[in-house]
């Protein structure tokens, strides 16, 4: 595999906020991940691949836990900027409704 900035992988069969950690707790550890985060709202998992990760290894830890990993691998760099999720936090919220 070509290093890559970042490895996403669709996750279906997360139920709670807890398999958000059961996930990352999982495959942190993995030889080669620099970082794993995992979405709830957006049912992704994205890994920051490092010297030595095997991506199919990565996928069969988190069907061994129970839950689904999509086939198709997204292969590509961070995006520039902020992310979406710091970005809405910081706009104002209208509360005059």
């Amino acid at each position: 595999m070509t290093r890559a900035e970042k490895v996403t992988f669709s996750i279906t069969g997360m139920d709670c906020v807890g398999c958000v950690s059961a996930i990352e707790n999982a495959v942190m550890p993995m030889k080669g991940v620099e970082y794993v985060g995992v979405c709830y709202s957006s049912m992704t998992m994205t890994v920051r691949p490092g010297p030595g990760v095997d991506v199919a290894a990565i996928a069969s830890r988190v069907r061994l836990l129970g839950y689904g990993v999509d086939e198709e691998v997204r292969l590509g760099t961070a995006p520039k900027g902020d992310c979406p999720c710091r970005v809405n936090s910081r706009r104002p919220v209208d509360n005059s409704s």
